[in-house]
């Protein structure tokens, strides 16, 4: 083998000489079409190896083809180019290194083909730069050894690099093992791909943290993982793991952003280039986030959000403990399937701060985009000096302000574009550009430009207070009722100002109002009766210019006068005319009186049109009987399509037969006293609205189409009676004050928006068909499920807005989307909760003495508290998926008074886990096989603790309990009986019982790998029937120790790895620990004292004690004396290597008597004879009292007392005085007499 060549230098000079050793790099090019190993010299040109500092291997087939080629040995070299599809790997040996390393400058990788560095360990302390136009990929397995490369990464002339890898138990590892040491990657137009797996559900990446840098001029590309393994949801205080790191730079970096979670938890702050981010993908039922939590926004950065077919959110995730502002100095892209969510906390707003980068006015930028709210409200500050032009349909509540520049709703043509649903503050220019109808809910307040250029109608909903100039250019501008406006609005040719009014005595004011020629003038009453007060009140002045025409549109409106204008100052020429009216108004008239400065319209004329079922013929509604009136007149008629029909009480039939297709404009029922049924083959269709007013009760048992929608004011509208196929309605969105009871045989699928007035609304689907919502609906009420009914939850808000119900009476729900937060589910009676594919349920869960099933077919996931059910939680997946408990915003801790019963399909497994550390409660456990574990990483330092049993039920379980990446700890409480029959108990924490009996049967044995077994009064944990009676522990590697107070039934066999702790667990105290069989004690025994404590030491009992391994005895209470006996155990123990117990001080020693009783005692060796005590008066005023040396250890004893009493029995210790012969006490005058004695304590 021919390797690099070695040259030997010599030189002489006059004064010494010497020599040089040096090693030159040799290049090497690869030209074998077969795989092999590197290092065989026939693979390689001239046979000679690339290998050594600096060296260039350049891998070139003859004819080109894909070749694989392993790495026996460690290699070094500073340039690899592939002219042909290359894969190096290190030949199944984990020990061998590709090192790149040169001299001068960097190491590079030219993939001129694509290049596959596959389990092979890299290093090198240079950094590396990856060009040209193809594919590396750096591939590692979970395992692989972790490439070392040290410096920064450079990818350049648009290569893509992929850091792949295979993923194991949905976890991989293959990120930062590819990454390695890195600690920056450039990109000069180069790709980065952090996604190891094409999986497609939801693997976990380990996260790796890169400072990132785009040179202004440069582009890159980052492709992020479908989620970081242990990543934070919303809510969370912290940003958790992800991409940490910075992105600094000016040029452009593309952002691929799939799934969910995968978070940027670094500060991408300072980047002052342009960040372009889109999804490229998007799975079954899944969503897909750009997730930040790292920095206070994008302050420097242009933000494009860009996309075709796979919508996204641009989500800041952190919780919120306050109203928090982030900034975005630009905010631009086309794709309207981009999203800006709001807070993750519901109680403050989230605001984005747009515009920082845009100062010259001249500027214009385009957002297709929208902004939507998050478990918080969103709201928008728009600070640039250009104009930013939005054509999103954004829903936020937190708010819209125009602080600075122009804001453009709309394109100037379509009918796209909103400034969402919340308040807007215009303190500069808002113009509306769009054509078609847009209701806009929020209050406008503020006092820049207001002005709609555009061909649509914008309607103003709420308490406007707005004192800047409006302009109306075209189309036409709406305000409420409530609206006051204290500035110029000024209406072109052509286009329109209304009134929206809605409620009775309020009217609008205008300060200064100028018609031009053509403008129109309109009032919407909706179902108002004739307002009392002017309409529009105008505080200033009023133009008008040629003919200005008045336009009325109302359901409720009279006979009478109505004050639509009350003006000042008037000037111009023009005049006023009357335009359309609502058809039922006969004849009417404007009333224009200048000299009161009074605009009116005179209605003298009504007609109801409408007509009202009498049913006195046969009760058949088609076309040619006579069973109606008309309401205006009373005249008998026929029906006819396109007229309003109604049903009131006055009718002789309320059952209705209807065996054509109808098209009525409105269908109206006003019963209060008769129940309406419509039955028959017919239908109604058609635009036609149904309305239903009065206490009385509707039943539908048509299949109807109509498509105008549905509001109930008040009382029943039942679809079906359970044996007819009725059909609701074909669409249209539904207003419900009242109750809606579907009862039909046909399935409905309501895709509209159901909207209330009230909270006492009602939606009672009792089947036998199937009801699926999957509008926003935005009623706040109950959705009832009663027995044997489906209800399919097709919308995260399908049961509602925040506050309403969800009340499960028996039926089954389907969770094709997860359950919002705000809401809550009640469970009445035994239901089932179902979901095909993974889904959460974000609210509340609640029920007494209630039975809850779930039949999930996906993980179901329970996001909110579930502390007010009690009952039973069945866990039937039909095909072994899991149930699991999340934290976020709010803590789903479990459920200390539920059962939560295991019946899974025949040969499945089903799961109940934690996806956060903590305390989880389970009232009980029971049925199998079950799994019982947790999610999540840290180990035993992200304890998930079971609490199993307050729910005072006896249960009996079987199954697994163990831990994955964190630790599982399981402890029986509360009274009753937990029996774990045939279970597998394989976890690391804590095991064992506090409360009830704990009743170990079958196979079931404590884990070999448990690190902690508790047995705490008045705990029981019961091996009678267990195949092995026996608690063995600390067999194996893993120290286990026995802790507790409680009692054991059966044997107990402790290895050199075990420690005996008895007493109580939770507080340390001393305790006795019983064992009613046999225990055989190894390891460390370890035994605490306290002589004032009942009883003064740590115990075992037991029926037969051998004695084994080290017995430590501490003292934990106060000084002991000569005479403290200790029972330890409760019968006599020998065979201990050691026993080491508390230092004494002299004269006191222990005495061992634990082989003849299982006790302990303290003695001392003190003189026990009588002795005299002798006394002298010291210099310094003081009464010696001595006694001889032999009786240290005795007690001096004294008292005090008058001549009068003399000696009595009041005697006191001298503290300090059994460890010394030899005491002083000042002489006192008060003192009459004081006596000593000493006293032997045995």
């Amino acid at each position: 083998m021919k390797t690099a060549r070695r040259i030997l230098v010599g030189f002489t000079c006059l004064v010494h000489c010497f020599l040089v050793w040096s090693l030159v790099a040799a290049d090497g090019i690869w030209t074998n079409d077969l795989p092999g190993k590197w290092g065989e010299s026939t693979n390689w040109l001239n046979g000679i190896v690339a290998d050594g500092v600096g060296a260039k291997a350049t891998i070139a087939p003859q004819l080109s083809s894909p070749v694989v080629i392993g790495l026996e040995k460690s290699y070094t070299i500073g340039e690899l180019e592939a002219q042909a599809e290359t894969t190096l790997t290190n030949d199944g040996n984990d020990s061998v290194v590709l090192t790149f390393a040169v001299e001068g400058t960097t190491p590079r990788i030219t993939p001129i083909a694509n290049v596959t560095i596959s389990r092979l360990q890299m290093a090198g302390s240079q950094g590396l730069i990856v060009e040209g136009g193809g594919r590396v990929t750096f591939y590692k397995e979970n395992g692989n050894p972790s490439n070392t490369i040290t410096g920064g990464l450079t990818l350049s002339g648009g290569v893509e690099l992929i850091v792949g890898g295979v993923m194991v138990d949905g976890y991989t590892e293959a990120v930062p093992l590819a990454v390695g040491s890195l600690g920056s990657v450039t990109f000069l137009n180069g790709s980065l791909s952090l996604r190891p797996s094409a999986s497609t559900v939801e693997p976990g990446t380990a996260p790796v943290s890169l400072n990132l840098y785009v040179p202004e001029g440069a582009n890159g590309t980052l492709v992020l993982p479908l989620r970081w393994s242990g990543s934070s949801g919303d809510g969370v205080a912290t940003p958790g793991v992800g991409l940490g790191g910075s992105l600094t730079g000016k040029g452009t970096l593309t952002v691929d952003s799939r799934y969910v979670r995968g978070n940027i938890v670094g500060n991408w702050s300072d980047f002052e280039g342009t960040l372009r981010i889109y999804s490229s993908y998007l799975g079954s039922g899944q969503v897909n986030d750009f997730r930040y939590g790292g920095g206070p926004g994008f302050p420097k950065a242009t933000v494009e959000l860009f996309g075709s077919q796979y919508p996204f959110t641009f989500r800041y995730y952190l919780g919120l403990s306050s109203n928090t502002t982030l900034n975005i100095g630009r905010l631009m892209g086309s794709y309207d399937g981009a999203y800006v969510a709001g807070s993750a906390t519901a109680a403050y707003t989230l605001f984005w701060r747009i515009g920082g980068l845009m100062s010259d006015p001249n500027e214009e930028v385009t957002f297709a985009g929208s902004f939507v709210n998050g478990s918080g409200p969103c709201g928008v500050i728009y600070v640039g000096a250009g104009k930013w032009i939005l054509t999103g349909n954004s829903m936020h509540t937190g708010g819209f302000t125009v602080s600075n520049g122009v804001v453009q709703i709309g394109d100037g043509w379509g009918e796209n574009g909103s400034p969402g649903n919340g308040p807007i503050t215009n303190y500069a220019k808002l113009v509306f550009a769009r054509s078609g109808t847009l209701y806009l809910g929020g209050a406008l307040v503020g006092a820049g430009v207001l002005s709609n250029v555009g061909q649509g109608t914008i309607i103003f909903m709420g308490t406007n207070i707005y004192s800047g100039p409006i302009y109306v250019d075209q189309g036409g501008l709406v305000f409420s009722s409530h609206s006051h406006l204290t500035g110029t609005v000024s209406v072109n040719s052509g286009a329109g100002i209304g009134i929206w009014s809605r409620t009775q005595g309020q009217g609008a004011s205008i300060a200064n109002l100028v018609l031009g020629t053509d403008s129109s003038l309109s009032y919407d009453f909706g179902s108002l009766a004739n307002p009392n007060v002017p309409v529009i009140t105008n505080t200033g002045s009023l133009h008008v210019n040629g003919t200005v025409t008045v336009n009325i549109v109302g359901e409720g409106l009279g006979i009478g006068t109505i004050p639509l204008l009350k003006y000042g100052a008037r000037s111009g020429m023009g005049t006023f005319v009357l335009g359309s009216v609502p058809p039922y108004i006969t004849q009417a008239y404007l009333q224009d009186d200048t000299a009161n400065g009074l605009l009116s319209l005179v209605i003298n004329s009504v007609f109801d049109t409408s007509l009202v079922w009498k049913g006195d013929q046969q009760g058949i509604w088609d076309f040619t009987g006579r069973e109606w009136i008309v309401a205006g007149s009373g005249a008998r008629t026929n029906y006819y399509d396109g007229a309003a029909v109604r049903f009131d009480d006055s009718a002789v039939r309320s059952t209705v037969q209807l065996d054509y297709t109808v098209y009525p404009q409105r269908v109206t029922f006003e019963n209060a006293t008769k129940e309406y049924v419509l039955a028959g083959n017919g239908q109604i269709s058609g635009s036609a609205t149904l309305i239903k007013r009065g206490s009385g009760k509707v039943i539908l048992n048509t299949a109807n189409t109509y498509t105008g929608g549905v509001k109930i004011e008040e009382g029943i509208l039942q679809v079906g009676d359970g044996t007819t196929g009725a059909i609701l309605y074909g669409s249209g969105n539904i207003t419900n004050n009242g109750v809606i009871v579907f009862k039909s045989l046909a399935d409905h699928s309501i895709s509209s928006v159901i909207s209330s007035e009230n909270t006492t609304n009602l939606i009672v689907q009792e089947g036998p068909g199937e009801l699926r919502l999957s509008g926003a609906n935005t009623f706040i009420g109950t959705v009832e499920v009663k027995s044997g009914a489906s209800f399919v939850n097709d919308n995260g808000s399908a049961i509602g807005g925040t506050g309403s119900r969800l009340l499960l009476s028996g039926g089954t729900v389907y969770l094709n989307q997860d359950i919002y937060s705000g809401r809550e589910v009640v469970v009445a009676s035994p239901s089932i909760i179902s979901c095909g594919t993974t889904r959460r349920v974000d609210s509340p869960i609640y029920g007494t003495n209630a039975t809850l099933i779930l039949s999930n077919s996906g993980l179901l996931t329970i996001h909110s508290s579930l502390r007010g059910f009690s009952g039973k939680v069945i866990l039937a997946s039909p095909n072994g998926s899991s149930l699991r408990f999340n934290a976020g915003t709010t803590v789903c801790d479990g459920c200390p008074t539920a059962v939560f019963e295991f019946q899974p399909a025949l040969g499945y497994t089903n799961g109940l886990f934690n996806r956060n550390s903590g305390v989880t409660y389970l009232g009980g456990i029971d049925g199998g096989p079950g799994l019982i574990d947790q999610q999540g990483t840290g180990g035993g330092a992200n304890l998930v603790t079971y609490l199993v049993g307050d729910a005072g039920v006896d249960n009996v379980f079987t199954g697994i309990i163990q831990d994955s990446n964190r630790w599982t700890a399981f402890i029986k409480v509360g009274p009753a009986a937990l029996t774990l029959s045939n279970c597998v108990l394989n976890h690391k924490g804590t095991f064992g019982v506090t409360n009830g009996v704990l009743r170990l049967v079958g196979d079931t044995a404590v884990s070999s790998v448990t690190t902690n077994v508790i047995v705490v009064a008045p705990g029981i944990l019961d091996l009678v029937d267990a195949s092995t009676p026996t608690l063995t522990l600390g067999q194996g590697s893993v120290v286990q120790p026995l802790r507790g107070n409680g009692t054991i039934r059966g044997n107990v066999v402790l290895g050199s790895n075990a420690r005996l702790i008895p007493g109580r667990d939770v507080d340390a105290t001393i305790g006795v620990l019983t064992v009613m069989g046999n225990v055989t004690l190894g390891g460390i025994t370890l035994f605490e004292l306290d002589r004032a404590a009942s009883p003064n030491s740590d115990r075992l009992v037991a029926n037969s004690i051998a004695g084994g391994g080290q017995l430590i005895v501490t003292n934990i209470g106060a000084t002991l004396q000569a005479g403290d006996t200790f029972q330890l155990f409760s019968q006599p123990v020998s065979g201990f290597s050691s026993v080491t117990l508390p230092p004494l001080p002299s004269p006191l020693y222990w005495t061992n008597k634990l082989a003849i009783d299982g006790t302990i005692q303290v003695l001392s060796t003190v003189a026990t004879n009588p002795t005299n005590i002798s006394y002298r008066v010291t210099d310094d005023g003081q009464i010696e009292i001595s006694w001889p040396q032999s009786h240290i250890g005795w007690t001096l004893q004294m008292q005090t007392n008058t001549l009068a009493v003399g000696l009595s029995t009041n005697w006191v210790d001298v503290t300090g005085s059994t460890l010394t012969n030899k005491m002083a006490f000042p002489l006192s005058g008060t003192n009459q007499t004081t006596f000593f004695r000493l006293i032997l304590r045995q």
